[in-house]
């Protein structure tokens, strides 16, 4: 899956906002996997942005993943606070 979605985001070298809303749980193993492309994201310069609600935006909130990546509850906030407008 983390391949994928570095195929998807990364390798696109283009901003990237990836929506999380209609996930119920996520493991550890899914937050690391999308800090690990923030992180790869930011050092090639672009921008990255998740779209979550319920346990999955408290879940990032909780861990402070916010701090590394926007988490914002809706697609249209994540183009304006990664101005993407």
């Amino acid at each position: 899956m983390e391949l994928e979605l570095t195929k998807q985001t990364v390798t696109r070298r283009k901003p990237a906002i990836v929506d999380i809303s209609a996930v119920e749980v996520l493991a550890s193993i899914g937050v690391g996997m999308l800090v690990r492309i923030a992180r790869t994201m930011h050092s090639h310069g672009l921008i990255f942005g998740i779209v979550a609600s319920g346990l999955g935006k408290e879940v990032l909130e909780r861990l402070k993943v916010d701090t590394i990546f926007p988490v914002v509850p809706t697609y249209e906030e994540a183009r304006r606070v990664l101005m993407l407008e």
